[in-house]
């Protein structure tokens, strides 16, 4: 049909687009790094799906390095960074920012701009963060942890200890995803949610982030035709709900005639002074940064435990042996395995003389660096 016919040619000329743009901003210089074995399309495919942190390390070890260039059609080049050093040079660098073509996608799951898809230079956004810093406060943590320490022991005794009993088995992402989620919307943004907020905001966060931060972030021609992709509006529907239970969250805040005298965020995010649409944004992306990664790192500790019964038995009776094995888990299976972007003013000199250029959009991917068989012999066990 006609929309099929217009999809079909959108998808035409990205491809055609994405070539000449590669070919064009291919180095031929000596000291170019090595590119990925993909081509343009297999590599956007590997980038935007699940796959990505495994294809990262694929083509680590046939590329024999974990320094190369991604060919994706964006100005500058797309380059992957997993030596530890240089991730820390990097990072460190004076002048690193945010790419804006990266980053600025993840705006429309928020509706808007937010302190973490904003440029680190801008004072606005540098004003915002220390404006919300005193929500992560020891005072604050400490009463946020008793309050998850409450849905714990009300999980435990409502879901688990059931769902032991009659012998049945539980998804751990969705389950811990959900606890983590009700803790943070109570402690953070005062607002009791229900089970059913959570099945809606967790469903239409799971097909916004797949569009918005993995699909459009690695096939920018895809935010111009993607009206024509059914995938696509329905990310867009989703980020609606996601933008209108932020919403509700603040309306609720405000109405609330039993606001708590702690700072919590919530109350921070409505005293700075900015618009209403980037308080809902920064609510919407404190929401996502809150609840999500810290969700999925607790069910991948419980499922590494599951398989290591030994391991289970020791972080029972010892504290110390507990956080070893959090922070083993986070590097065995790390939550945002792909890492951050950054992009510096000058070239990148790494070893045997190849250069990362100036502008470049620079993926720093934990996985690389926690595979790394120089600091962690045998990284796979």
């Amino acid at each position: 049909d006609s929309l099929s016919s217009k999809a079909l040619v959108a998808s035409g000329v990205s491809v055609l687009f994405g070539a000449a743009v590669f070919f064009l901003s291919r180095r031929s210089k000596k000291n170019a790094l090595p590119t990925a074995t993909t081509g343009i399309l297999e590599t956007i495919r590997e980038m935007s799906g699940p796959h990505a942190p495994f294809y990262l390390l694929e083509q680590e070890k046939k590329l024999g390095t974990s320094t190369f260039r991604l060919p994706l059609p964006l100005p500058g080049g797309v380059y992957i960074c997993g030596d530890p050093k240089l991730q820390r040079q990097i990072l460190q660098d004076k002048s690193a920012d945010k790419p804006e073509i990266l980053y600025k996608v993840f705006e429309k799951n928020a509706g808007g701009p937010t302190i973490f898809s904003r440029s680190t230079f801008d004072l606005l956004w540098r004003k915002i963060r220390k404006a919300t810093a005193p929500a992560f406060s020891k005072t604050e943590v400490d009463r946020m942890n008793e309050l998850c320490g409450r849905y714990v022991d009300i999980w435990i005794q409502e879901r688990l200890l059931p769902m032991c009993e009659n012998g049945k088995s539980f998804d751990p992402a969705k389950e811990i995803s959900g606890l983590t989620f009700c803790s943070v919307v109570e402690s953070a943004f005062e607002y009791t949610p229900t089970h059913e907020e959570y099945e809606t905001i967790h469903d239409s966060l799971e097909t916004s982030l797949r569009e918005f931060a993995f699909r459009q972030s690695t096939n920018p021609l895809r935010k111009v035709f993607g009206f024509l992709l059914p995938d696509t509006r329905r990310a867009y529907r989703a980020a609606n709900v996601i933008c209108e239970f932020a919403r509700k969250l603040l309306f609720f805040y405000r109405r609330n005639t039993k606001k708590s005298d702690q700072m919590t965020l919530i109350k921070l995010i409505e005293n700075t002074d900015i618009t209403e649409r980037e308080k809902i944004s920064e609510i919407v992306a404190f929401l996502i940064a809150g609840h999500d990664t810290t969700g999925y790192t607790l069910a991948s500790v419980l499922v590494n435990l599951a398989k290591h019964p030994d391991e289970l038995r020791k972080a029972r009776h010892n504290p110390d042996y507990l956080q070893c094995v959090m922070q083993e888990s986070q590097r065995i299976t790390p939550v945002a395995a792909v890492g951050s972007i950054r992009s510096v003013d000058h070239e990148i000199i790494v070893s045997d003389n190849k250069v990362i250029p100036k502008r470049a959009s620079i993926i720093m991917p934990h996985i690389l660096a926690f595979y790394n068989s120089t600091i962690f012999p045998d990284p796979e066990t």
